[in-house]
């Protein structure tokens, strides 16, 4: 099978060697050889299989990036670079990085009840703040379990005015808000739903003015509407036997706690963003890393739309996100501006796991560390 590959102008011929694409990196230390790299795809590199592309990023430039397997399995299209994949929950730090724009621009207060916003929600018994949906400490319980219970597909036509009253008919909260972090994307929905009642423009709209646009990621959108037409994008698989089946919700259009479709190169662009702080200043920066607290002081791993830990002795800034058949990861390492991002076409590939061994070919001093272990969702 033919792989994409990304042709740049300042790229010598020497750097094309069997199909793949490296780029001399500006990061100290030996790069690891392309096979070794290759090896951990080995899997779905073939005709025939969905896969996965890969980016590897030193100070928001790519070391390394290639696909495996193929993004359409009708029409033979390789994984790669320029195709658009879904990335489920990666779109969260997209999300909570809009809303903390809003508070920025004296919009919105982090700590406002969010009642203030959607007087349709029942009376908890106190405040649900802003602050607390970005956290995953609300209490507001998850969209699709609430879904599920109520015997409504993902796959079906459900408005998102539908969702909201969905959320608003759950008289009680899954516990005080506050006091404990689980996952909810009922309270990331709430939050794009948040950046239409405050500006009248759709999350994809506001996202698109205020993000994608001025870091000139082109290839990227919350996916609002599942009737249009989106070029180069990846469709996705499950196993079934020996052979796979497509695993897409044509229908499905909600976006705030997922709805992203990206390429590795727009998230490069994202990913370069973090240290140069064009989009929201330093500003932004600090507040997207800021750890939520408990009502009892304690602080969680969860900031705004990414979860900070240690992996491999190090400070680690990451994501995963899963939706249909679709797996991608996002794995930076800040201290060492190292990042790599895997985005994949196939339900039963672990991205994130893939994610951790990359970046254990390239970093060094590579032995697991107590209290290093991944931290992913």
């Amino acid at each position: 099978m033919r792989r994409l590959q990304t042709v740049l102008p300042w790229l010598r011929p020497a750097a094309f060697a069997a199909g793949f694409l490296v780029l001399a990196g500006p990061a100290r230390g030996q790069s690891p050889a392309p096979a070794e790299i290759d090896a951990l795809f080995a899997t779905w590199d073939r005709p025939g299989s969905p896969g996965c592309a890969l980016g590897v990023l030193r100070d928001g430039h790519f070391v390394y990036q290639r696909g495996y397997g193929a993004a359409n399995l009708a029409y033979g299209i390789p994984n790669g670079p320029g195709i658009v994949y879904y990335v489920g929950s990666l779109s969260k730090q997209f999300t909570a990085a809009a809303v903390a724009l809003l508070a920025q621009d004296g919009r919105i207060g982090l700590n406002d009840d969010v009642h203030r916003y959607f007087p349709e929600l029942p009376d908890y018994g106190g405040p649900v703040t802003i602050r607390q949906l970005i956290h995953h400490t609300s209490g507001i319980p998850d969209l699709y379990g609430l879904m599920a219970t109520a015997g409504i597909p993902l796959e079906n036509v459900f408005s998102d005015s539908a969702a909201v009253a969905l959320i608003a008919r759950r008289r009680e909260l899954d516990f005080p808000s506050g006091t404990q972090y689980r996952y909810s994307n009922g309270g990331y929905f709430l939050l794009g739903q948040l950046v239409k009642r405050v500006t009248g423009k759709s999350l994809r709209e506001y996202a698109a003015e205020r993000l994608f646009r001025p870091l000139g990621m082109d290839s990227t959108h919350f996916h609002d509407q599942p009737w249009s037409v989106v070029p180069n994008r990846a469709i996705s698989y499950q196993p079934d036997g020996t052979d796979f089946r497509i695993s897409y919700l044509g229908n499905f259009d909600k976006i705030g706690a997922g709805g992203l479709y990206t390429t590795l190169g727009d998230l490069a662009k994202w990913d370069a963003d973090f240290y140069q702080r064009r989009v929201g200043g330093e500003a932004l920066r600090r507040t997207s890393l800021t750890r939520g607290v408990l009502a009892g002081g304690d602080t969680i791993t969860y900031a705004f739309g990414l979860v900070l830990g240690r992996l491999l002795g190090r400070p680690v800034v990451r994501h995963d996100g899963a939706m249909m058949g679709f797996r991608a990861a996002l794995l930076r390492f800040p201290d060492e501006r190292f990042t790599v991002l895997t985005l994949c076409n196939l339900g039963n590939i672990d991205a994130g796991q893939l994610a951790d061994r990359v970046a254990a070919l390239f970093l060094e001093d590579l032995e697991q560390k107590p209290g290093s272990a991944p931290l992913r969702r």
